[in-house]
């Protein structure tokens, strides 16, 4: 294995904390990609964009420090930021590589359309989109770990935003999870 990847929501940064402690000697022969934009907790509330540059500048040494680098190889906005452009994400982390502090700029769940745009302002080298039983088109809906058949969803839980987890859906996806169950 060369690449790692982790986010700076997963475990709010102590991911990326045991990342870079575990690959701290190897960095020279590792791809380190890492996410950042999506995690409230690590930001606050969404009051500012976090496609600012000044947000991203500070979201990329924040995952530095963490991950005990002075460069990431692939740092990717973990979703589109519903407040801003993808033009305006895309050029804040282009701003990054020219500080040098980035070395590749991906997406990870973005559309085909703004990927095109996203791309029309600079390359774009990586592409993260889900694909599982669950979820095998670019469909923005998302599983996340919804056949594990947990009822007991807070109310606050991300996935609740999925249309294929409101309402009549949710009883009538829980009838599939019962289904694969069986079948398991």
């Amino acid at each position: 294995m060369t690449l790692f990847g982790s986010a700076n929501m997963h475990g709010i940064g102590r991911n990326e904390e045991l990342l870079g402690r575990v690959v701290r000697n190897e960095c020279e022969r590792l791809v380190i990609a890492t996410k950042f934009g999506a995690c409230a907790a690590l930001t606050g509330p969404f009051s500012e964009s976090m496609a600012a540059p000044t947000m991203s500048a500070r979201r990329a040494r924040a995952s530095l420090r963490r991950l005990s680098l002075e460069v990431i190889d692939l740092s990717c906005r973990h979703r589109v930021d519903p407040m801003a452009s993808i033009e305006v994400s895309v050029g804040a982390m282009a701003e990054l590589m020219g500080f040098g502090k980035v070395r590749d700029i991906g997406l990870s769940e973005a559309s085909s359309g703004s990927i095109r745009r996203a791309y029309a302002v600079h390359p774009i080298t990586a592409l993260q989109r889900e694909y599982s039983r669950w979820g095998r088109d670019p469909a923005p809906e998302l599983g996340r770990g919804f056949l594990t058949g947990r009822e007991d969803l807070k109310s606050d839980d991300f996935r609740r935003q999925a249309p294929r987890i409101q309402g009549e859906n949710f009883s009538r996806h829980l009838r599939l999870v019962d289904h694969v169950k069986q079948r398991a």
